[in-house]
This record gives C-alpha cells, structure tokens and sequence, in this order.
C-alpha cells in the first residue's frame, strides 16, 4: 500500500526533520528515517485535505472540522486560512474571536486569496477584532476587486457613488435613504464616502428631503454628521424654512437648535417667523424669537410676521408678536361700505395698504366681502370687473376662492369672465373645486363656466375635482359633460387620482358614469394601481367589479400582486389573489411579490403570498430568494414564517451567499441563530461550504 506521496511533502518540513539523508546510499536506510520522520505528524499536512474538513462540518463536527482547518492553515493553506477565520468569526467549534478571525484572515488575504481580501477590508471598516482603519480597508477591497471578487467591486462601486444596491436589487441613494428614515442605510453610504450635501435632480440635499418628510430620526442622524443648514434648494428655500413653511414644531426646533440661521429669506423675502406666524404656529414663533428671530422684517409686499398673522386671523399670534414689540399697521384697512367709502377712496386704498397693492378697489371689496361696495363699484360702470392683480387673479377668482357666491352672482350678473385665468393657468372654477366650494362649482357651472379647462400639465378641472372628499363636485362637473376620461400628461385619468386619494365615493360615481377602468397611465399602470397606493380595498373591489385588468405588467415589470407587495398595500394581497393572479410573476429585477414583501418585512403579506402558494425558493435577478432579503434586512418574523414554509436555507447567490452569510454579514445575530438552528435540524451544510 502506498503510504504518502513525495509530491505532498514540504521540502523545508522533510530538511527540518531529516538531516543527511540526501548523503545516505542505503535505500533501507533512507526510508526507516523518513517513515520515522513522517511518524512524527500524526495530524499533517500529508493527513487531511479541506474536503476533510467539509465532511466534518455535514456531520456538524465543527471541533474536528477547526482542528483540520487549522492544521493545513498553519501549512499556509490559504483557504483553510480564510476557512479557519469564519469559523472564529461565527463561533462555530470555538468560541468567538474577532482578534483571532483577524490573524487569520490577514494570512490568507496576503496570499491573495480574495473572499479573506474583502473580509478582512470589512473588519477594518467596521473595527472589528482590530482598529477601525478605513485606509487600510479601501486598500484590501481594492485588492479583492482586482481579482474580480464581486462583492468588493459593488462595495467599490458604492463608495464611489454614494449609493448601494438592496438584496432586491434597487438602487438605494442618500437621497432615497432619507425619505424612507433609513438610518443604517444613510450611515452605510456616508461611512463609504457619499457626499452627504450633493443635490438631487430636484436640487434638494438628503437633508431637505428627511425636513420635507418630517423625519426627526434622519434629519439628527444628517445634523450629527455635519449636513449643512443654509444650502438652498432650487426654491430658495433652507431647511428652516422648507420646516416652518410645512409648519413642523419638532424639526423647527430641532433645526434651531442646530443653529439654524432665523434670519434666512425665501425669494419672495419671508423669514421663518413670517412663514411661521402665517401659520399660527405659537410654539415654533416663541422659539425663533427666543433665538434672536426679528419680528420686524419685512417680505418682498411688505408684510412683516404680525401683518400675516393678522391677514390670516391668527388672533393669539398678534397677540404673542405685540407682546415682543411688533405694531400692527397705522394705516388700518378701514371697513368698506357703501356709505363710509367713495369709489375714489376705495382705489386709494389699494394704493396705500401694501397688504392690497395692485388691486382695484372691486377687487378689495370681494375680498373683503363689502356686498354694498361690490354693488357701488360695479353700479359706477368703471369697475374694472375682469382685471387682473399681479398674481392673476380677478374679482371672480377672488370670490371663488372665498366662496362668496352672493358677490359671485353680482361679478356674473354684471358680464364677468368666467374663463380669465391665474398665472398658473387657473380659472375660477379650478379655485371653487380646490376649496371644496360646492355651491360656488355649481353656480359657476351654471354661468358656463368650462368643465373641460385644462392647465399646462394637462390637469382638468375634473383631475382636481376627483381629488376633493366631495363626489358632489364630480356630479356637477360630469353633469355639464366634463370629459370623464381626460388624461393629464403622466396620462392619469380622474379615476385613478381619485382612487389614489382613497375617495371611495368618488370612485363609485365615476364609475356609474361609465369611466373607463383599463385606461394606463405612462408607467402603464392602470387604477389598481393608485388603489394600492392608497390601500384601500373598497376601491379595489370597485374597480375589480368592473373588470379592471389584473395580469399585467408596468414599464418596471411590476404586476399588480408586486406592486401591492411593494407598497405595503396588505388589505389588498387576498383580494388581488382572489383574482387569479399569477403569484409569482417577477418584475424586471426578478423581483416576485414574495420577495418584495419580505424584503420591506410585510409578514402579513408574506403570509397570505405563502398561503396562495408561491415558492419561496424563486430566485431575482442576483440570485436572492425571500430569505434572503428578509436575512439581510434583519426582519426576523417574515425569515420565520418563510422557513416555516420550507424555504431552502441552502440557496446561494451569485456571489455564492447564504441567507445565513448575508444576515452574518448585515449583523442581524438572531437570524444567524435562527438559521444555524435550522441547519442542525436539518442536518444541512455550514455556511462555510
């Protein structure tokens, strides 16, 4: 029997343990000695192999399987190296050691190998069993990549971007990251070198968009890492201002206490204390003029914070600025009437009062409601009835917007233009239906006013309409013949706006009018769609009822199923189901409703997806099941119920990832246990195979 095989023997070991053999003529001799030599490892390099080590672990032998490892690691055996530092890592037939994990994965990294590369770059990176070191982390990812390692050119890749990818496929950006409150996302991208103050498409920082969401989480999280307050956005809006415009107390303060300028203006000259006090706001307005906030500045018309707190009649705000020292106006707009004031006095007044510059005194006196002034104006025949302010507006516009339908009838009766239009395109009636003024919509309707206007992007009077909580505006708008199935320029019809808004009642009369179910908008999504959105499953039986499509697919490759998954849209999951769907028709990353399910950790939906009968073994486009994204985003309940349902813990990547090295990897221990118990349940191999 042959005993060993030369080639195996390590000219230093047999030189070290074997003086003079070379010499020696006497063949017995020479293999007495080396067989007393070779007798001398009874555990070497020439006894095992790493598959030795591998059968070990099917047994789940980890003591026996190290022991293996460790002896060919010490024959520099790079991968026993590396296999002998993940076992350090994970603990398995040894305690843990991240200082010994390290050693290890040092030796095997300098011998190229390129998964210890990229581990040991990680362990810099995270300070893990050595000092955090991002210099010497770039430079084992960058040694890893050379040879081709995919995980480190993508973590490469993301440090140059400042975005990464999730387990699903999507591109996550600082932008992205802050509009969900993803807190370990945003710290992922900024430790890799995102650029924490670049500017969106909409020229917004990650920090305006975590202030305009309300976000308190993330916006601290991009205060604490230096996000600069005072950029401005494409509005001329700061941060501060973007809060207290959107009337957020928390972030306001929040920002202040950052030092946040209060002096910043917007480009129409307001400050945060006039936007704030237009608003009403008591608390943020105590809190910036504690912070050295000026009451007395003024915006671009002249206004300062009390002259907006008094237009908007915020009685306790004028209150609170008078206490500081702010004064009302001297100059009083006196109560118009027909017998306190001329046609002259009344164009006077628009002259004088800065809060009415530009207006004609017919204008005024609708605004302000002066009946008896509208009727002296309009008597005099030089009233000006259908001239313009300088934002647009006209008396009849004003008196939409107001509602007035008494001065409204008088502006009509007098031959007012039903059709002038606003700067941006709208005309009375789009300013009736925005303020849910019922009977204005109807009296303008009734004077001819245009069901059918439409503004630049497309938007009719009755997209607007749809969107109320009143179906009321509807029925008039489809009464006088509105085009029920008008289309705006992203192609949305007014059902699907409404459907969005989650406004059941308009949907259903939309929907007795014969509105067309199967219209798609431009990301050929139909109304199940905004019903999603919306989560609403009233409107979804509406629509279904109907005989809205359901097996189809968007421009992203989403079914309905998929996109009701994706959107957190559960109450829909069983009646989209119900329906017949194909239940794991995948998206253009591959992505099957399971997997984006579990990958936003919606375990209902997960449930009633399983229930249905998918696989939970489909794989996307990278080659992640559901377990795997639920692993790596650490949703511990949804990895439970998926293994409950047989998903293969088993499955690789196409980077050769585990569930088990992606929740390892993204430090989520109890899936790690979770799926280590599940492993010696069912005699599977280690994640180390």
């Amino acid at each position: 029997m042959k005993i060993f095989n030369f080639k195996l023997v390590s000219p230093k070991i047999i030189s070290s343990k074997i003086n003079g053999i070379v010499m020696c003529k006497n063949k017995l001799i020479v293999l007495v000695t080396l067989l007393t030599a070779l007798a001398g490892f009874t555990e070497s390099a020439l006894a095992y192999h790493v598959n030795d080590a591998k059968s070990a672990i099917r047994v789940r032998d980890y003591a026996k399987a190290l022991k293996i490892y460790k002896i060919l690691a010490n024959e520099n055996n790079a991968e026993a190296q590396y296999q002998t530092a993940a076992m350090y890592k994970s603990g398995r037939g040894v305690k843990k050691n991240s200082k010994s994990a390290v050693y290890w994965l040092k030796k095997s990294a300098r011998q190229g190998h390129a998964k210890a590369q990229y581990h040991l770059a990680m362990s810099y990176e995270k300070g893990e069993g050595t000092s955090s070191n991002i210099k010497l982390a770039d430079k084992w990812y960058r040694a890893s990549a050379k040879q081709n390692y995919s995980l480190a050119k993508k973590k490469l890749r993301t440090k140059t971007a400042g975005s990464t990818k999730t387990t699903s496929g999507k591109r996550i950006t600082l932008h992205r990251a802050a509009l969900k409150n993803d807190i370990n996302t945003l710290r992922t991208l900024l430790d890799n070198g995102a650029n924490i103050n670049k500017l969106d498409e909409y020229g917004k920082t990650a920090l305006m968009v975590a202030v305009e969401q309300s976000h308190i989480e993330a916006t601290k999280y991009l205060l604490s890492r230096k996000a600069k307050k005072e950029i401005r956005d494409s509005n001329g809006d700061t941060v501060l201002l973007i809060s207290t415009r959107q009337n957020y107390t928390k972030i306001t303060k929040l920002l202040i206490n950052s030092r946040a300028n209060v002096t910043r203006k917007d480009n129409k000259g307001n400050t945060p204390l006039i936007l704030t006090a237009r608003n009403g706001n008591i608390s943020s307005a105590k809190y910036l003029i504690k912070h050295k906030a000026n009451i007395d500045k003024k915006n671009k018309k002249g206004l300062s914070a009390i002259d907006m707190a008094s237009r908007e009649n915020h009685k306790k705000m004028v209150a609170l600025l008078q206490q500081h020292g702010a004064k009302l106006p001297s100059k009083k707009v006196k109560k118009v009437t027909a017998s306190s004031l001329s046609v002259a006095e009344l164009k006077k007044l628009s002259k004088s009062n800065q809060m009415y510059k530009g207006w004609s005194g017919l204008m005024v006196a609708t605004w302000l409601g002066e009946i008896k002034a509208v009727k002296k104006l309009l008597a005099s025949g030089n009233s000006e009835i259908d001239k313009p302010d300088n934002e647009g507006h006209t008396p009849l516009s004003r008196a939409a917007l107001k509602g007035n339908n008494k001065i409204l009838l008088l502006l009509l009766s007098h031959g007012a233009q039903t059709e002038g239009k606003h700067k941006n395109g709208k005309t009375a009636l789009y300013w009736a239906v925005m303020k849910n003024h019922e009977m204005t919509v109807k009296k303008l309707l009734d004077a001819g006013a245009n069901p059918n206007a439409q503004l630049a992007d497309g938007n009719s009077v009755l997209h607007y309409a749809a969107q109320q909580k009143n179906s009321n505006l509807v029925k008039y708008l489809l009464d006088k013949d509105a085009s029920i199935n008008a289309q705006n320029k992203k192609k949305e019809t007014p059902l699907m706006l409404a459907a969005g808004k989650g406004h059941a009642d308009t949907v259903s009369r939309l929907l007795q009018h014969k509105a067309e179910v199967n219209y798609l908008n431009n990301k050929k999504q139909n109304a199940l769609w905004y019903a999603a959105r919306s989560n609403q499953p009233k409107i979804a039986r509406q629509l279904l009822s109907n005989g809205i499509k359901v097996n189809i697919k968007d421009n992203q490759g989403y079914s309905i199923l998929a996109y009701a998954a994706k959107s957190g849209a559960t109450s829909l999951i069983d009646i989209i189901i119900d329906k017949g769907v194909d239940i794991d028709a995948a998206n253009a990353s591959g992505n099957t409703p399971l997997i984006l399910a579990a990958d936003r950790g919606q375990l209902q939906t997960v449930k009633a997806i399983l229930v249905a009968g998918s696989n939970p073994n489909k794989k996307n486009k990278l080659g992640n099941s559901a377990l795997m994204v639920a692993a790596s985003q650490g949703h511990t309940a949804v990895v439970k119920a998926l293994l409950d349902d047989g998903a293969d813990i088993d499955i690789k990547n196409k980077n050769r990832d585990k569930a088990i090295t992606l929740a390892t990897a993204a430090g989520h221990k109890n899936i790690v246990k979770i799926i280590e118990e599940k492993e010696k349940n069912s005699g599977l191999l280690s994640i180390f195979n």
